[in-house]
């Protein structure tokens, strides 16, 4: 090895012979080198794709649970502005044999919904939901007592507890408990016969996409003519 040292503003300088600087710039990546690279891409490749697949399913799975509350609160609403008993004064708990017909229509009274379950989300008439094929409800009213919140079985304390249950296609489960009084709003009948109006529901769509829509519902607190 020739080695020449100069002296130039104080810094030495080391020379190596043209051999050895050939030698060093024509040295490339070895076999070990280039595997051990080609198995680094491939392990970030892999890491980037599970990211961006457990952000898919993080998405679908929020906008499962979005819609499962969405379908809960609207069928809730639906039943809380019922009367609290059937009007016609009849004791059956549950849909009287005149109401039954495949669809909600003719349900008068909050206990009327008792044993309901539908296969597929539908509107009041019996009408499918659009793109929510699959999306399972069923209902389950009982007494209960307004103390302890126990059930009664058969005795009527003035209290009813609904739980609205829906089950996503995907098994997701989704449930919504309200509480339904005797004596509510929409037990205390007006002096003389009138139309009121004493439910509102909303189906709000973004876009063409029937996909991007919500639904929801409310029972009015002040029922006005």
């Amino acid at each position: 090895m020739i080695m020449s040292s100069h002296i130039n503003l104080g810094r030495a300088f080391i020379m190596l012979p043209s051999s050895c600087n050939s030698r060093l710039t024509a040295r490339g990546l070895t076999l070990v080198e280039a595997m051990l690279s080609v198995v680094l891409a491939a392990a970030l490749i892999i890491m980037g794709l599970n990211m961006l697949g457990s952000l898919a399913r993080g998405r679908q799975v929020t906008a499962s649970r979005e819609q499962g509350a969405m379908l809960a609160n609207q069928l809730m609403a639906e039943i809380m502005q019922c009367c609290y008993k059937d009007p016609s004064g009849t004791a059956v708990f549950g849909p009287e044999t005149g109401e039954v017909n495949g669809t909600r229509s003719l349900f008068e009274d909050v206990d009327d919904y008792n044993g309901w379950v539908e296969t597929s989300a539908q509107y009041k008439d019996g009408t499918a939901m659009s793109n929510l094929t699959g999306w399972k409800r069923q209902v389950t009213v009982e007494y209960v007592h307004p103390d302890t919140m126990a059930t009664c079985g058969t005795t009527d304390m003035g209290l009813k507890r609904i739980t609205v249950t829906v089950t996503a296609p995907g098994g997701a489960v989704t449930k919504l408990v309200g509480l339904r009084g005797a004596d509510g709003t929409f037990d205390q009948h007006p002096a003389q016969q009138t139309t009121c109006i004493s439910y509102v529901g909303l189906e709000l769509q973004v876009g063409s996409d029937s996909r991007n829509r919500v639904f929801s519902g409310a029972c009015l607190p002040n029922v006005v003519p």
